[in-house]
């Protein structure tokens, strides 16, 4: 079945826009936070004469490779939050159980991701809903919670990086590899650069989405209080007349002559005279 062409004349919401670009922002915004769950957020190299170690942190583990190997051997270990198991080949190890407050700010950026990615999805929902329901009274309230979730995906991520600078310039331990101190850890590297561009489109949405919101709250369509009549002329009023039945029919129409020559006249009418004058 064809579609019917859209009506190039229909009305167009003033927040259609405004929601729809916060919509495009906040979804790259999660989808930027996601990635970075599965990439190392800090990077260090340890070298001496004898070897050389990188070691790559992520929110749930974290990996070290011997560069100085033929085989390029590289172990990694799951975190389970209670500290960082020890490398029985590369001697590799970060106490986070010794010490709380650098636990704390780790375990609190994982937490700040998870918030800017799920209240994000939750946001994406609500400004979907909304954009469908320009029109109707449900906007107002879906734009309000849209607003309102938009903000807190910002903030989650927004907290995530920040507390990972703290963790990550704190001197945890005094613990040395190869000759190297551990911390303060830096060394930032691809998860913290992606949270900080999806903080950066958290922010964009948000503003966008109060911007829709307020355009939401002051658009009143315009509807008359009574339906309009069609303009009406003055007409004179109708009368019904009486009319004679038409005559009947004869039973039969007379013979005509299928001769060529006229018969001739039956009486022709008096002469007429020119009257004489009168003097």
């Amino acid at each position: 079945m064809a579609k019917a062409p859209k009506n190039p004349y229909a009305p167009v919401h003033p927040a259609k826009k405004l929601l729809t670009l916060a919509l495009a922002l906040l979804g790259l915004s999660v989808l930027l936070g996601f990635i970075s769950v599965f990439v190392p957020w800090s990077q260090r190299d340890f070298n001496s004469t004898a070897s050389r170690l990188t070691a790559w942190f992520y929110p749930f583990k974290w990996c070290v490779e011997n560069k100085l190997s033929s085989l390029h051997y590289m172990q990694c270990e799951d975190e389970d939050f209670g500290g960082w198991t020890t490398s029985a080949i590369t001697g590799f190890s970060v106490p986070l159980a010794g010490n709380l407050k650098c636990r704390g700010f780790f375990i609190a950026t994982v937490v700040f991701v998870f918030i800017h990615v799920i209240i994000g999805v939750f946001a994406l929902i609500f400004l979907a809903a909304c954009l469908a329901k320009l029109w109707t009274k449900l906007a107002k309230p879906l734009a309000l919670l849209a607003a309102i979730l938009t903000f807190i995906s910002f903030a989650g991520s927004l907290c995530s990086w920040a507390m990972f600078i703290v963790y990550a310039e704190e001197k945890c331990s005094s613990d040395t590899v190869n000759g190297v101190n551990v911390y303060p850890l830096q060394g930032y590297s691809y998860g913290f650069i992606l949270e900080i561009f999806a903080t950066a489109l958290a922010l964009g949405a948000m503003l966008l989405a109060c911007l829709g919101l307020t355009k939401v709250l002051k658009h009143k369509p315009h509807t008359p209080a009574y339906p309009m009549q069609a303009a009406a002329y003055p007409a004179a009023a109708y009368m019904p007349q009486y009319m004679e039945p038409y005559p009947a029919m004869p039973p039969y129409a007379p013979a005509m002559s299928t001769s060529p020559y006229m018969e001739p006249a039956a009486a022709y009418a008096p002469p007429m005279y020119p009257m004489a004058p009168m003097y």
